[in-house]
């Protein structure tokens, strides 16, 4: 959308959904790996209060606390993506949320990336942009995963 040739667009949150094929206990258990954030196999206890250190490709860590953990249905974290090594807090961080849907069989995936308007302007629109790209990736490495 423009507003007098200005482009204007929603930077504070990412948005994706997906129809799995695979019940929400499976989803779960995959999800709840950490696969995109956790390249050492180390597996986080899942639960809201928990802190553990995500790492990216390149060994970059990034302290990541669950903020709600209700199994099978829905996982909340925050994370300062746009900080590493930051333990996030106020002003500095996004929330991630997935829910999960028993659905036709399968599991209705939503994953909600938000809180990129509370960053600084330059670090919310990099981070807003690193992510989206991301979460595309991730959802594609699930569905691969479990097919």
């Amino acid at each position: 959308m423009t507003r007098e040739g200005t482009e204007i667009m929603d930077m504070d949150r990412i948005e994706r959904e997906i129809q799995i094929d695979a019940p929400p206990q499976r989803v779960w258990d995959k999800l709840t790996e950490f696969f995109w954030v956790n390249e050492h196999g180390e597996q986080p206890a899942i639960e809201t209060g928990t802190t553990f250190v995500a790492k990216d490709e390149k060994d970059v860590e990034y302290p990541t606390v669950i903020e709600t953990s209700e199994p099978y249905t829905y996982l909340a974290y925050r994370w300062a993506s746009a900080y590493p090594g930051r333990t996030p807090g106020s002003g500095d961080s996004t929330l991630v949320e997935f829910t999960l849907t028993e659905q036709a069989g399968g599991t209705r995936l939503r994953v909600v990336e938000s809180g990129f308007a509370t960053l600084p302007e330059h670090d919310g629109r990099q981070a807003f942009k690193d992510n989206s790209g991301g979460w595309d990736w991730v959802i594609e490495q699930l569905q691969t995963a479990l097919a």
